[in-house]
């Protein structure tokens, strides 16, 4: 005879192991991260990727999940002070997503997360962005870079960060 069992969580006799059952819904397979450390970069008014923003992965699983996380700082440049930027998004050669960024005295880092199907069990592919300005007269915008450091008109470079994740769903 066979019966569910119905857990909420898990503690060894001693105490000393607590973890909530909701923390073993997914299994952590494989992470890959880098920093990128090459200076502002502008890709004027055509599409171009973003330095240092995709990384390749290859799926150990073809039914998992890959969850690609990035933080690209940007901040406006020029004579307007009013940024406007337009972002795609890619993984494996396929267009995913587009959104826009806008804003006056642009000085931030977003942190963007996207959660794709795996593309299949040692097939290797990229994730990562393609971006543009929306004028290169107006509405400038440097990329991995920041302005208004410290409360001073002066741009800098900022490093950006990118990480990849493997997860293999609960069944």
């Amino acid at each position: 005879m066979t019966a569910t069992l119905i857990v909420d969580r898990i503690t060894n006799s001693a105490g000393t192991i607590d973890l909530q059952t909701t923390y073993l819904r997914r299994r952590l397979i494989q992470r890959i991260y880098k920093r990128f450390f090459g200076g502002m970069w502008n890709p004027g008014n055509e599409w171009r990727p973003l330095p240092g923003n995709s990384l390749s992965i290859t799926p150990t699983y073809d039914n998992s999940i890959l969850i690609y996380t990035c933080n690209a700082p940007m901040g406006h440049r020029g004579g307007s002070s009013h940024s406007i930027t337009h972002w795609k998004f890619y993984a494996a050669g396929v267009e995913y997503a587009r959104h826009s960024k806008s804003g006056t005295h642009l000085s931030c880092a977003h942190t963007m997360r996207w959660e794709v199907p795996s593309w299949g069990a040692g097939r290797a592919g990229s994730m990562g962005y393609q971006v543009r300005q929306y004028g290169d007269g107006t509405h400038c915008t440097h990329f991995n870079g920041r302005r208004w450091i410290d409360g001073s008109d002066s741009s800098r470079a900022v490093p950006s960060y990118v990480m990849v994740e493997e997860y293999l769903p609960a069944s």
